[in-house]
């Protein structure tokens, strides 16, 4: 998954790795750093979405962020087959 990430979009992966906690809701208040962050996060989380089947996605979907879902994720795939390489 990682490198279908890095793929996409090299920092993908750094969002979904350190996260992302939201700022200011309005994109004015917003610095240009954070406003970048807030666009990775976006994608990240759409990337696992779109990639993922209904009924995995229905348990991500609340998450605040890539980091949260990835985090989701792996504990989701761990308790299905008890290991989290190779399971996208």
């Amino acid at each position: 998954m990682e490198f279908f990430i890095k793929a996409l979009d090299f920092d993908l992966w750094d969002i979904i790795e350190e996260g992302f906690v939201e700022g200011p809701k309005k994109k004015r208040n917003m610095s240009s750093k954070d406003m970048g962050k807030a666009k990775l996060n976006s994608k990240a989380m759409h990337t696992f979405l779109f990639g993922l089947n209904d009924d995995v996605s229905k348990n991500v979907s609340s998450c605040k962020s890539a980091k949260e879902m990835w985090e989701k994720l792996e504990k989701l795939y761990k308790k299905k087959e008890g290991r989290t390489r190779g399971i996208f």
